[in-house]
């Protein structure tokens, strides 16, 4: 096989066609000799078995009577066939009873007996037997033995006819094989002279010539496409080269280029000002020596894992300049490879990140700190507060959280101004950090609420001490612009893990101690128990129940009646919201009110409250059950009366029921309106402007201000039942109700008093001028199906109610 792929291609193609046409002939002149051999072989035995037929049937009458002479004659007359040598005539015993023998075959004489048939025998004579029959009985058999010489002398002549053919054949094949080679190598010998000229001058602008528009022709026209392509694509890597050297050349990154071994085999400007290498034979070495003495080992060890694994590398680390100077780089190289899939070296980039990680430092205090009083902000502090419990449940400890919010601080910000604010808050952080120890985190969830976490605590004790401490400090005076500011705080504590063993609910009892704080005075602390999270399940609880009563209708308004204590007349009623539960019966205000005002449910529920009472106001009017000068005052809650929504609804609702606006009485309680008075006051003059009447309810309890409160646009003071319910016993109670009472009248308001039971109230609350009395001495509170039956002839009601 080597020896034939070494010839070259017209040895080959001459030596194809003799073979092929070599094997065409003598395949063809074996298959017609054997052929023609065969068909005359055939045609021979048909022939001398007719014979041998003919000559039994001759032999019958012979055989039958013993005629052995006229058996003999007849047997001669196959002296006319030269290939048959011998014919024996034997009788039914196999014995033989005539013969004939040609003479020129003195070797072949009859046997005395009917020779065996032996099957497959190969001879140069042919046997015949042929059963001689009388009477369809064999009396006899005829043997006749046929020399084949004739045929094999065909035979050799047919085959001797072939050679001749075959030789003069081939001889004309190989002349035309000569002329036809030089027709299919001439072209590819000027197609392989054009390939070495384009090797040895790689210039790939030459092209072979196409002579023939054949097979030979389109392989012409492939080689001087694809000369084409490659030479296109010569131009393109050059041109992408001299792209890639410019913008290396002119890249912010630097760019290099290593061995299989990692030997640096080029680098750009921009690299060496990275690395501050500028040596002209750059070696791996000159590269290692910059690397940060801390981080060398892991770098190293990263690269060299790389080229053995021939993986990508990619790592962040820094390097150290000749300066000193810190450089932090990421570093990121690929292997490459040639077409057997080899690595050949690597091919990567270095770029200085060291604005990026000062930026990247920047962002992280902003993420993690607050920017106004530089503290842990709830991000951090509860990764902080993550770690702390993983660590004390390793090392069996407890830890505190404290959450602290400041008291009043809307107040401060109101009146000073949020650039005032601000400034407390720095004050107070810094007070805070004062309080803490160095392992403690002291945070600021936003606003005014501020949580420290104390690590690795003991006992309660430890965090009591801290809470104490914290008490102590807040309370210092403050200076502010040459204001001194003095303030409290309420402050909620957590064990962990004895309170809870997660971030969230160590948090969220910190934050329900807080709320117990603030509701027991302000100014303390108070430790988590498990009573307040049994209030919280309760609270919860609650609130899925609001929302079910809500889309339920479960809710009724009750109304008591105000009366005119002067004429003893009926001047209008007070909206008292009541809840049906249908299974726990009737629920207090006192226990859902709270927990809807917490949930924001108070603002749906108190536009129903609105909605109802205003439609009862049209009701009410309609029946006779209402003066046209009377009214029906409704409750609004803090969180209402800021709703931005709230003069909208009481504007829409007037105009949709049809009401008179001054029938509609809202009352709001005193401590709301100090929360925000400028806000507040301006609240109340849009309602005022609407024409509806502006009440203070449980005037006495809360701690206005008698300059803010002829500042308010409202028409009517409540004497809370408080101060009421006391009379006539209470002395006290006494001059507060009448100091009350002279002081709205000094203002213009009028005056209602509130839980009014005996007639004695009634009495003292009538000699000091009180303008209306509202309680149970009048009438109790009713659903509206009770007031239409017991309200409609009222004096006479008030008499059987009062027993006057």
């Amino acid at each position: 096989m080597r020896y034939i792929s070494s010839m070259s291609l017209r040895f080959k193609t001459i030596m194809i066609a003799m073979i092929t046409s070599t094997l065409a002939l003598t395949t063809s002149g074996v298959f017609f000799s054997l052929y023609d051999y065969q068909s005359a072989h055939k045609k021979a035995d048909q022939e001398f078995r007719v014979i041998a037929t003919i000559l039994a049937d001759r032999s019958t009458v012979a055989l039958e009577f013993l005629d052995q002479e006229s058996a003999t004659d007849n047997l001669a007359s196959l002296d006319a066939h030269k290939a048959i040598t011998m014919a024996c005539l034997y009788d039914a015993n196999d014995a033989l009873f005539a013969s004939f023998k040609r003479n020129s075959y003195n070797l072949h004489r009859c046997s005395a007996n009917l020779p065996e048939f032996v099957p497959n025998k190969v001879d140069l004579f042919q046997e015949v037997r042929e059963p001689v029959i009388f009477d369809d009985a064999v009396i006899g058999t005829l043997y006749l033995l046929i020399d084949q010489g004739d045929l094999r002398e065909t035979m050799f002549l047919h085959i001797t006819t072939s050679i001749i053919i075959i030789i003069i054949t081939l001889f004309f094949t190989f002349l035309l094989a000569v002329r036809l080679q030089a027709f299919v190598t001439v072209p590819i010998r000027k197609l392989q002279d054009t390939a070495i000229k384009i090797r040895q001058s790689d210039n790939y602008s030459l092209r072979a010539d196409k002579t023939t528009e054949d097979e030979l022709g389109n392989l012409v026209d492939a080689f001087n496409g694809m000369v084409a392509k490659i030479e296109h694509d010569n131009v393109a890597l050059r041109d992408s080269e001299e792209r890639f050297r410019t913008l290396t050349a002119s890249s912010p990154i630097g760019v290099f280029q290593t061995d299989e071994d990692g030997q640096y085999t080029y680098v750009n400007a921009r690299w060496r000002e990275i690395t501050n290498i500028y040596d002209i034979h750059l070696t791996q070495e000159s590269w290692i020596k910059t690397l940060h003495p801390e981080e060398r080992f892991q770098v190293l060890s990263k690269w060299r894992d790389s080229l053995e694994k021939g993986g990508e590398f990619r790592m962040e680390y820094r390097m150290l300049r000749d300066d000193g100077e810190d450089v932090n780089v990421i570093c990121h190289a690929k292997p490459l490879y040639e077409g057997n899939g080899e690595i050949t070296g690597y091919l990567g980039s270095l770029s200085d990140i060291s604005e990026l990680k000062s930026v990247q430092l920047q962002l992280e205090q902003l993420a993690l700190y607050d920017p106004l009083t530089k503290l842990a902000n709830r991000h951090l502090f509860r990764n902080r507060l993550e770690k702390a419990i993983k660590h004390a449940e390793r090392e069996g400890a407890m830890i505190a959280l404290l959450f602290l919010d400041i008291d009043h601080f809307k107040k401060i910000n109101d009146t000073m101004g949020h650039d005032q604010g601000d400034e407390l808050l720095k004050a107070i952080a810094h007070r805070l950090r004062f309080c803490t120890r160095p392992g403690d985190t002291v945070a600021r969830m936003g606003g005014d609420e501020f949580t420290i976490l104390v690590p690795e605590i003991h006992t309660d004790h430890e965090a009591d001490a801290i809470a104490r401490k914290v008490l102590d400090v807040l309370k210092v005076p403050i200076r502010l612009t040459g204001l001194e500011v003095i303030i409290t705080t309420s402050i909620g504590i957590s064990v962990g893990l004895k309170d809870a063993e997660d971030a969230n609910a160590l948090m969220k009892n910190a934050d329900l101690a807080m709320y117990r704080a603030k509701a027991r005075g302000r100014d303390n602390y108070q430790f988590f128990s498990d009573e307040m999270n049994v209030e919280l399940t309760r609270q919860l609880a609650m609130e899925a129940e609001l929302r079910i009563a809500l889309q339920q209708d479960q809710f009724e308004l009750y109304y008591q009646p105000q009366v005119d204590l002067n004429t003893g007349k009926l001047i209008g009623y007070e909206a008292l919201l009541r809840w049906i539960h249908p299974e726990k019966g009737f629920i207090p205000p006192s226990d859902f009110i709270p927990v809807a005002e917490d949930s924001g449910l108070i603002l749906p529920l108190g536009e129903w409250v609105l909605r109802s009472a205003c439609q009862h106001i049209k009701q009410f009017t309609e029946r006779g059950l209402l003066p046209k000068d009377g009214h029906v005052a409704v409750n609004i809650s803090p969180r209402q009366f800021h709703d931005a929504n709230l003069v909208t609804v009481i504007s829409d609702l007037i105009s949709t029921t049809g009401i008179e606006s001054q029938q509609l009485e809202v009352e709001i309680t005193e401590s709301l309106l100090m929360e925000n008075v400028d806000s507040t006051i301006a609240t109340l003059n849009m309602l005022k402007q609407l024409g509806i009447i502006l009440a203070i309810d449980d005037f006495g309890t809360g701690y206005s201000s008698l300059n803010y409160l002829k500042r308010l646009p409202i028409h009517v003071l409540k004497v809370d039942r408080s101060f009421v319910m006391d009379i006539p016993k209470d002395k006290d109670d006494m001059e507060i109700t009448s100091a009350v009472i002279a002081m709205a009248h000094k203002l213009g308001l009028r005056v209602v008093a509130e839980g009014v039971e005996i007639i004695e109230q009634a009495d003292f609350l009538k000699e000091n001028q009180c303008d209306f009395v509202q309680g149970y001495y009048y009438g109790k509170p009713m659903s509206v199906a009770d007031l239409y039956e017991n309200i409609r002839n009222f004096d006479q009601w008030h008499s059987s109610t009062t027993g006057g």
